[in-house]
């Protein structure tokens, strides 16, 4: 049974159970079955065809998630054109990946040259299931999503999905955590794989989907409280926004069962902030956009290896290799590859990425780190991201996880830094956690265990510019510094 087909008898088995909680109230599997409907017959209307790429650019709504499945009935492909991206970008992902139509709440983020379709005035309750066609089973073989990568470095690359790779991404994503009609789960953003993996696996299995009113901390705080959620997906970037707004004692979200930080590496210190104040469930995943889910680190995991990534999960293989291609022993530190049965092989329509990254079977991650002899992963960072300053390369993942070792920094981000003619120096910007940092002790603790390769510049910022999906761009790190250093005060 496809994953559609699973979500459709959830909707016939338990009409009245609650599918989502949002803004808007609690909307029933049964009042959802009537919203993708109509939404299937409105796109229908609008000329949707199968084969068609259409980008889908809204929030996080039941909405959103009917607009998904009507295009998935629809033997459409789906993929993301995010509210959040610059124009320039939007229209280069539209260019890209052959876009004919984009959906969107109420048209605000179009682009030109591309066919709006409007849902804001979608009205459902009056068609019975099944009154138009609309449950139709694409084959497994047909498109379904193109999945993009995070655009740290640029536009997004993007893999073809097919209903069945879709339909094995869910379950994968879903694999070694419980989820049943009793649990209540808010996604991160659902314009990227995972969060929607997680959407399509949570309503197959008949459980409730909470999305807060809005993206503020204090939305988000509600919607945990007041909904009792008890999986909670969300980014380092929301969670640190939602740190100061929460009362410094033990368990604030009571209900909560699994929390999953998502987007980039755990410090010490958020970790230990996270299982202290909010639940000691904290579950760490290392996966990809190209192959999903490869690790996951439980808490059992993280109380003996709190550094970890977890160990690799059943279906994936892992290998660590150096700069001449050689595979590496069990603890050697090099670049992961993973290859997974019935993964990607290539990215859509990029033939000089796809030799790059996938090779032989598989897939070249870009991330340095190293495999242990019982399958447990470290990521010590990204190949890509190591600095080179006047001959010296500095790898900026080992000074960060230094960095964050301090008690009072949950996030840190190294960067090389230029002020007027002086020359290139190794910077450092760091979020504090509890307490304010004392840059001189942080300053001398990065000292003591990297000498020469120590930041000499330290600045203590509220946040670091991300893409929607919580990434770090590194490359935009010394001006937002700059800017918040010239930013007037009060």
């Amino acid at each position: 049974m496809s994953i559609l087909e699973a979500i459709e008898g959830t909707m016939d088995r338990c009409p009245s159970a609650p599918a989502f909680l949002s803004r808007d109230g609690v909307l029933s599997y049964g009042d959802f079955r009537e919203l993708l409907e109509a939404v299937t017959a409105e796109m229908r209307k609008q000329g949707v065809l199968a084969g068609d790429v259409v980008g889908l650019s809204m929030g996080q709504s039941p909405l959103h998630c009917a607009a998904l499945l009507a295009l998935a009935r629809l033997g459409a492909v789906s993929v993301a054109v995010h509210p959040e991206f610059p124009m320039s970008t939007r229209e280069r992902i539209v260019a890209k990946f052959g876009v004919v139509s984009l959906v969107s709440l109420d048209g605000q983020h179009g682009v030109d040259g591309v066919r709006n379709i409007r849902l804001d005035n979608i009205s459902f309750g009056s068609h019975p299931p099944g009154t138009h066609g609309n449950r139709l089973t694409p084959a497994a073989a047909a498109p379904c999503r193109i999945s993009l990568t995070s655009g740290t470095t640029g536009i997004p690359k993007g893999d073809l999905l097919t209903h069945a790779q879709l339909d094995e991404r869910v379950e994968r994503t879903m694999h070694g955590w419980l989820c049943d009609e009793t649990s209540r789960v808010m996604p991160s953003d659902i314009h990227f794989t995972m969060a929607i993996a997680v959407c399509l696996g949570v309503l197959a299995r008949g459980g409730t989907l909470v999305f807060p009113a809005s993206s503020r901390p204090q939305d988000r705080i509600r919607a945990l409280k007041e909904h009792a959620v008890t999986h909670a997906f969300l980014s380092q970037w929301a969670i640190s926004q939602m740190l100061p707004l929460l009362p410094d004692h033990p368990r604030a979200f009571p209900s909560l069962q699994h929390l999953r930080p998502v987007g980039s590496q755990v410090s010490d210190a958020l970790l230990d902030l996270l299982q202290a104040r909010w639940t000691p469930r904290v579950f760490v995943t290392y996966g990809l956009t190209e192959l999903g889910p490869v690790s996951m680190a439980t808490p059992e995991t993280l109380a003996n290896w709190p550094r970890s990534v977890g160990h690799r999960l059943p279906w994936v293989q892992v290998e660590v290799f150096d700069a001449t291609g050689q595979m590496l022993p069990p603890g050697a530190s090099g670049e992961i590859r993973v290859r997974v049965e019935r993964g990607a092989t290539h990215y859509h329509d990029d033939p000089q990425e796809s030799a790059r990254k996938f090779r032989d079977g598989w897939f070249c991650t870009g991330d340095h780190g190293r495999v242990c002899e019982d399958g447990l992963i470290f990521i010590e960072g990204r190949i890509d991201d190591m600095i080179n300053l006047d001959g010296y390369k500095v790898s900026p993942a080992c000074v960060e996880a230094v960095l964050m070792q301090h008690p009072q920094v949950l996030d840190a981000v190294v960067f090389v830094m230029r002020e007027g003619d002086s020359a290139a120096c190794l910077a450092a910007a760091v979020i504090a956690g509890a307490a304010e940092i004392d840059v001189v002790e942080l300053s001398a603790h990065a000292r003591t265990q990297l000498g020469w390769g120590s930041p000499k510049r330290f600045f203590v910022v509220p946040e670091f510019p991300r893409t929607p999906n919580g990434k770090v761009i590194r490359a935009e790190m010394a001006t937002a510094v700059l800017r918040t250093l010239t930013a007037p005060s009060g």
